[in-house]
């Protein structure tokens, strides 16, 4: 576990797998400014070495835009006073619209930006045990699949989601609750 404040700079060489809640400010996606200012400047420092890569998979790609869009369509939803279920407006009225377009290829030309600092890989050992045996009450189905996408590639995940405790890959994050979380488990019984 690495708590980013003591460590202010990648190591030359990492490779990290950053998870949705910290793609999503860096993409603009309005969030805890204090919190994601931190991540926001870490991500600069990681792009901005030359041989640090961030390691980014189909599925989280699928998650920003789906959480992005979402998002946006919901600020569209209450704005316009809509009424009903907001899924429904979503794929029937939202999918269709121009704002839809519009922010889809904002995300897209937002991503495309980095580019060069991305590497898209998928999990390379999949099968079905791997992303479906784990404990839900530690974790969610797209946390499990990070978590194992992160192991695999022996990279370092940045996120600020209290979920991950489970041991086995590298953490980094700016959460003091995950970081003494973790340290607290792992402290030699007296």
């Amino acid at each position: 576990m690495i708590f980013l404040q003591s460590s202010p700079s990648p190591k030359d060489g990492d490779f990290f797998v950053l998870d949705t809640n910290i793609w999503l400010p860096i993409l603009g996606l309005e969030s805890d400014e204090n919190i994601s200012d931190h991540y926001k400047s870490y991500f600069s420092k990681i792009i901005k070495s030359e041989n640090c890569r961030i390691l980014i998979s189909p599925l989280q790609i699928s998650e920003i835009f789906n959480r992005w869009l979402r998002f946006h369509a919901y600020k569209k939803y209450i704005k316009d006073g809509k009424n009903g279920d907001f899924k429904d407006y979503y794929k029937s009225n939202y999918r269709k619209s121009r704002d839809f377009i519009d922010k889809y290829n904002l995300i897209k030309e937002d991503l495309e930006n980095y580019v060069d600092f991305l590497i898209l890989v998928e999990l390379r050992h999949l099968d079905l045990n791997t992303v479906t045996c784990f404990s839900p009450d530690e974790m969610d189905f797209n946390d499990n699949y990070l978590y194992q996408f992160t192991k695999q590639y022996d990279a370092i995940l940045i996120t600020n989601d209290g979920d991950f405790t489970k041991e086995g890959c590298k953490i980094a994050t700016y959460n003091k609750k995950l970081f003494k979380s973790h340290t607290d488990r792992i402290k030699p019984k007296t």
